[in-house]
């Protein structure tokens, strides 16, 4: 598999990561009780479209399953 892999919507693991998936929150952060921040999915943001040379494309592609679907599927 080369770093120029490229995954389609109709992926398996985009498929099972869609899943169940009901909507998104804004901000995308989800906070302990004392209301320090433990998940800012905003820090992904960088994961979008192809796979970069320099990355393993299973691990951009895995990457790219924790994002909100509207946001992070390859093109």
């Amino acid at each position: 598999m080369s770093a120029s892999t490229t995954y389609t919507e109709d992926h398996p693991d985009f498929v099972n990561a869609d899943r169940g998936f009901v909507g998104t929150i804004s901000p995308p952060t989800i906070k302990d009780a004392a209301g320090n921040v433990v998940f800012d999915a905003s820090a992904l943001d960088f994961v979008t479209g192809e796979t970069p040379d320099t990355v393993h494309p299973s691990l951009w592609r895995r990457s790219c399953t924790s994002r909100p679907p509207a946001t992070s599927r390859p093109p």
